[in-house]
């Protein structure tokens, strides 16, 4: 039991997690006609997940939100958060953080 939930975080959710991140840095990329890059180790350490133009942006899943132990946590970037459905990506971000 405690192996099929590691492989189920390590290989199917971190996986589907990248992926939905990068997929929103570059719809927001596209949408604010900047540029998309991946964050450095150092960044990443920070809560950084990677830049729409200069701007810094931190990519959480809503739940992230309810966390008790993320209440104190201060990210300095642009929080963009999402749901995902069996049908659709739902991404809450201010437009005015990326220049709009």
């Amino acid at each position: 039991m405690i192996r099929d939930w590691v492989e189920d975080l390590i290989l199917v959710k971190t996986a589907e997690g990248l992926l939905i991140q990068w997929t929103i840095l570059q719809h927001l990329a596209e949408n604010f006609a900047h540029t998309v890059e991946h964050a450095s180790p150092e960044e990443e350490s920070r809560g950084i997940d990677g830049h729409v133009g200069t701007v810094p942006v931190s990519v959480k899943p809503v739940s992230y939100k309810a966390k008790p132990s993320t209440k104190h946590e201060e990210i300095d970037a642009a929080m963009v958060y999402y749901k995902t459905t069996d049908k659709y990506l739902t991404v809450q971000y201010t437009p005015e953080d990326f220049g709009e």
